[in-house]
């Protein structure tokens, strides 16, 4: 397994793939900083569910609507704050069932990559991510590459360096490895 392009470097590996993002869509419908904030708590998603009719909230935000619906009526049925639907949860309100809205999350990766503000996943260091894996789906601290540059169960997967550059088009640069 290769390592990370370096920051410094201008060319690619041999074998690497090149590619742009549009800084354009920084200001897009799906990641303008609103988008990617819960209309209940007002902060940035954490583990965002999509409810039956198609709103997004946070699986803490929704805990607590379904926790008061308990209260007034069992059964896990809860109201959508925004459009006032009713829904029925499974197993008397298990939150856990709602589908993640994985393309908020997505967004929501993309945005903290483009200001930086990105921690590892692979493990509990808090440290600032330096690469991603692309089979793992984790961010990556400098020690995480590392271990998967060392340990054989992750001698075929695909690190991405989280280096970004913009372009003479004006376009982000991302290099894989």
């Amino acid at each position: 397994m290769m390592e990370p392009v370096d920051c410094a470097s201008t060319e690619l590996a041999v074998g690497s793939e090149h590619l742009e993002i549009d800084d354009k869509m920084e200001g897009s419908d799906v990641e303008s900083e609103d988008e990617l904030k819960c209309r209940l708590c007002g902060q940035l998603y954490t583990d965002p569910r999509v409810l039956p009719c198609l709103h997004v909230f946070c699986t803490t935000c929704i805990v607590h609507l379904v926790s008061s619906a308990l209260k007034e009526e069992p059964g896990g049925v809860m109201e959508c704050p925004v459009c006032q639907q009713r829904a029925a949860l499974p197993d008397g309100g298990n939150v856990s069932c709602l589908p993640l809205d994985v393309v908020m999350l997505n967004a929501r990766d993309a945005a903290d990559v483009r200001r930086g503000k990105v921690v590892c996943t692979g493990c509990m260091s808090r440290s600032n991510a330096v690469a991603h894996c692309v089979d793992c789906c984790a961010f990556l601290c400098s020690s995480c590459v590392s271990a998967h540059r060392l340990m054989h169960c992750f001698e075929n997967h695909k690190v991405c360096s989280l280096c970004l550059r913009k372009s003479s088009l004006g376009l982000l640069t991302i290099k894989i490895v």
